[in-house]
């Protein structure tokens, strides 16, 4: 909802009384209004009034929120913009827009948090996150449990590329309280749940929480991929060494032990062509 104080709730609502399509005229808005108003009017006393601006970098940011789950209506509920208008810009309808228009717009930010809860994301982090539960013995039953949400469903993420947004948040706050944790161990049943965990998180190759840096969860692949082996690039040969033993004698599924190993075998194809 647009905030009290802005012209653009003055001019396109809601009303003090929070009833849409008509605009608000309490004293902050009306406030708002003025100094705009008086804003243009000097700017337009000095020559310096500019309204308009390239419409090119809103629209690349609103592709950008759409990717992100965040569409136009949303981002019209939280600029202030109306949607027709953002739908025109997004479409490339329109080769220039007003500054404050722009500037409503740019300063949505993609964030989880906006999301509506039906709205589908990318599922990665998603996924990494259930997999590194997975990997320390919290079996899927217990996961469905703790994140809130139907067994059936929770297989259902785990082998999807999209997730819903409320998903999504449940299971970050899942993980958020579990990660360091281990798995309930207390009868035969847990104990057998919990290692048959184990082991399909060792033939997948999941890796744990350990092995995972929180900015690394929700980085698309090829992100992920380019900046492990920026990581492994700057290792020394001692320590690169070391992630090849991890990697291939003791079994470590963790992503930068395994850049670490393609690296020493980068370097040892080009000592061997030398």
């Amino acid at each position: 909802m647009r905030e009290h104080g802005t012209r653009a709730r003055y001019v396109n609502g809601p009303d003090e009384n929070d009833q849409d399509d008509k605009g608000c005229r309490c004293p902050r808005c009306r406030k708002a209004n003025t100094d705009e108003a008086n804003k243009v009017y000097r700017e337009k006393a000095y020559g310096h009034w500019r309204p308009f601006t390239d419409a090119e970098p809103v629209r690349e940011h609103l592709k950008v929120l759409s990717s992100h789950g965040i569409k136009a209506k949303r981002v019209a509920q939280l600029s202030g913009v109306s949607s027709p208008n953002v739908v025109r810009i997004f479409e490339g309808r329109a080769r220039r827009v007003r500054k404050e228009t722009a500037e409503a717009i740019l300063a949505v930010q993609p964030s989880m948090d906006l999301l509506t809860d039906r709205a589908r994301i990318d599922g990665t982090g998603t996924r990494r996150r259930l997999q590194a539960l997975i990997a320390v013995g919290w079996s899927r039953a217990k996961l469905a449990e703790h994140v809130g949400i139907h067994r059936t469903s929770l297989c259902l993420v785990l082998l999807g590329e999209g997730v819903r947004a409320d998903t999504a948040r449940k299971v970050v706050a899942a993980y958020s309280a579990l990660w360091n944790q281990q798995p309930p161990t207390a009868t035969v049943g847990e104990r057998r749940a919990a290692a048959a965990a184990r082991r399909e998180a060792e033939s997948r190759g999941w890796p744990p929480p350990a092995a995972w840096d929180d900015e690394w969860l929700d980085l698309p692949d090829d992100e992920l991929r380019a900046e492990l082996d920026r990581l492994a690039t700057a290792m020394d040969d001692r320590e690169v060494y070391r992630c090849h033993t991890a990697r291939y004698k003791l079994k470590d599924q963790s992503p930068l032990v395994a850049a670490g190993a393609r690296e020493r075998t980068r370097r040892m194809k080009i000592q061997q062509a030398a």
